[in-house]
């Protein structure tokens, strides 16, 4: 989808890049620490690395949200391509200062309206929320509006 409306939403919600991409939907990449080194969870790693490392290690990984910056990026970004609505869907602000980051750098993104929506879940749960959202803005806008009037 692209276009007035874009839909939003971080690497959490474990959508692959190819659903992304032919949803138009925009994922904006978490942090991630193990063993002392840091990544950005934007889809450039293998997840059968991941979990490797889980498998072979004691280590927990740390997370951290995305900097205010890297969402007035996308922001700005989706402005700047003709976006005038941004959908977002994100973990929870009582899970992750994530939504806390997205909610800052709306209110520094002008000439676009951000509606910010938390989703009360993780992975794939969120994921699905994230198609179905994408899925029904793109079927509204597929929509033909016949006045008879």
């Amino acid at each position: 989808m692209s276009g007035r409306i874009r839909v939003v939403t971080d690497s959490v919600s474990d959508l692959s890049q190819a659903i992304a991409q032919r949803l138009g939907i925009e994922v904006v990449p978490v942090y991630f620490s193990l063993h002392g080194q840091t990544y950005r969870d934007d889809g450039s790693m293998e997840p059968s690395w991941f979990f490797k490392q889980l498998a072979e290690s004691q280590a927990i990984p740390q997370t951290a949200a995305p900097s205010i910056q890297d969402f007035v990026q996308v922001y700005e970004r989706l402005r700047d391509e003709g976006a005038e609505h941004i959908v977002t869907l994100f973990l929870d602000a009582q899970l992750s200062s994530l939504k806390h980051h997205a909610l800052r750098a709306a209110e520094m993104t002008n000439e676009v309206s951000i509606h910010m929506l938390g989703t009360g879940q993780v992975t794939m749960g969120q994921g699905w929320l994230v198609v179905e959202a994408a899925d029904q803005l793109a079927s509204e806008m597929n929509t033909v509006h016949v006045d008879d009037g």
